[in-house]
């Protein structure tokens, strides 16, 4: 889950700990206590227990407890239902981390009831009940947008740790308005020295979900950053950093500063954090041999402990970058190959890209992937198959079933397929001398229909391909002779 603050500890082990906090909340639920129940809740869920059969069947117990009780609550009378309340209650469940229809039930039914009281929430009542919806993933946009309404009256009341858990729940939450953004970041600029490292990093990953790009946030949070770069935790550094490369925001300063810690103290970052920093740095086109080597080390080290997107995205960083690792990407081969059936669709295009790029023609990974693929296909969309069939064509490598399923898949659906993607099926079947001719003449009209759209290595690769396949089309022939002439003095050498 994300930010809150202000957990306990975990109590001590035997009669004295979690089921006595569990009873408590059970006696005050038969009392019909709801603002009592609330607050033991609270308490019980900082103190990190729920586990084990006995803590979940109490849980259960009061969850079905609390559910009944709010819906005796008129929501417009009952002065059982505070704002406090109902925030203890959600922010409890949010803690808790149960995923059940009656936690759906009991959320809805609090939504329903704080939307009447939006106007007397403080800003920490507002900050608990977001979190602890926006940590369930539950989204409820009439509550939402009463509160982001009272989040704008009340912006100044709001201390730090208030802000961050704001910005991150509704950014967590998918909802976005000019409004509330700007009152959060004209919240968070005057007061960004006093922000914990924790803070920092959430108010930039709120701002990286929205999508919204201030630089002049931004770039105090970047300052920030580098000024307290020793206090910061690794994850909080990595997902800062994660951050600014999603917003495209290249803070030289940061980057640098970011790039010396890690060096100083790589045995300190997870291998997951590894890959986000990687990403960040290829993304914002940050080179730095000198870094990469150092994390490709460690990342070997526990490489098993990042499944399919930290794998893709390390691939992908370090071939974007142009950092040649051989025994890095021959690590996360080995890897990816016992992981590939959990792989998504984008995941595998990425990672086969990664390998295109690199020049490296590892059989066995491409073998997995290329059967993963043909098996699956109908799970990818035309852009990510015409990627993967042009690293194959890019690496030399054929893979019959790969390729016969690409072209039932082609004849099927080829107008999802725009020209460039038709041209990379083309050159990489060249490539690869497997000659569908029904298929490759079938796309030339489609290819020559949009051929502006193609570069000029591209128009040279795909009257490269026609003619190695042996496959005559006068109309693409006029087209590709036609654009070329337009955009001859744009040609490489090589084209």
């Amino acid at each position: 889950c994300g930010p809150c603050g202000g957990c306990g500890t975990m109590p001590p082990s035997g009669n004295g700990g979690a089921p006595d906090l569990l009873d408590t909340v059970l006696e005050h639920l038969e009392a019909q206590d709801l603002v009592q129940t609330a607050r033991s809740l609270m308490r019980a869920s900082k103190s990190g227990i729920c586990r084990g059969p006995r803590g979940a069947a109490k849980i259960r117990e009061i969850l079905m407890g609390i559910n009944t009780l709010l819906f005796t609550q008129d929501p417009q009378t009952q002065p059982q239902t505070t704002p406090r309340c109902l925030s203890d209650i959600a922010f409890s469940l949010g803690k808790f981390q149960v995923t059940d229809s009656v936690v759906t039930d009991i959320l809805k039914r609090v939504a329903d009831i704080a939307k009447y009281r939006a106007e007397q929430f403080t800003p920490n009542e507002m900050a608990s009940i977001m979190w602890g919806f926006a940590s369930l993933g539950v989204r409820n946009e009439p509550l939402m947008s009463v509160i982001a309404a009272e989040v704008v009256n009340k912006i100044g009341d709001f201390d730090q740790r208030q802000l961050s858990n704001t910005a991150w729940s509704f950014a967590k939450c998918g909802l976005w308005n000019k409004q509330l953004v700007d009152a959060i970041v004209s919240g968070c600029l005057s007061k960004i020295s006093t922000f914990s490292p924790a803070s920092l990093s959430h108010c930039a990953w709120a701002m990286a979900e929205w999508g919204t790009r201030d630089d002049r946030f931004m770039n105090a949070i970047a300052e920030e950053v580098i000024r307290r770069m020793g206090d910061f935790p690794p994850t909080s550094l990595a997902m800062t950093a994660w951050s600014f490369a999603s917003l495209q925001l290249q803070h030289m300063g940061l980057m640098q500063s970011v790039s010396g810690r890690v060096q100083q103290n790589i045995s300190d970052f997870r291998t997951a954090d590894l890959a986000h920093l990687a990403w960040a740095f290829a993304n914002l086109r940050v080179q730095d041999a000198n870094l990469f080597n150092t994390m490709a080390a460690e990342i070997q080290k526990d490489i098993g402990s990042i499944g399919p997107a930290g794998l893709t995205n390390v691939a992908w960083a370090f071939s974007k970058n142009n950092v040649l690792h051989e025994d890095l990407m021959a690590a996360i081969a080995r890897e990816a190959s016992t992981q590939i059936r959990n792989f998504k669709a984008a995941e595998v295009a990425m990672l086969t890209w990664a390998f295109a790029v690199a020049g490296l023609q590892n059989k066995g990974l491409m073998t997995e992937i290329g059967a993963q693929v043909s098996r699956k296909i109908d799970r990818f969309n035309a852009p990510q198959l015409s990627h993967i069939v042009w690293a194959f064509g890019a690496l030399s490598l054929k893979h019959t079933g790969l390729l016969q399923s690409l072209s039932a898949y082609v004849r099927r659906s080829a107008p999802s397929f725009k020209a460039q993607g038709l041209s990379n099926i083309a050159w990489a079947f060249a490539m690869v001398s497997y000659r569908d001719e029904d298929l490759i003449r079938r796309v030339a009209p489609a290819i020559a229909r949009d051929v502006s759209d193609l570069r000029p290595l591209a128009l040279a690769r795909c009257a490269w391909a026609y003619r190695v396949l042996a496959v005559r089309s006068p109309e693409l022939t006029e087209a590709l002779s036609s654009e070329a002439a337009v955009k001859v003095d744009d040609f490489p050498t090589k084209a």
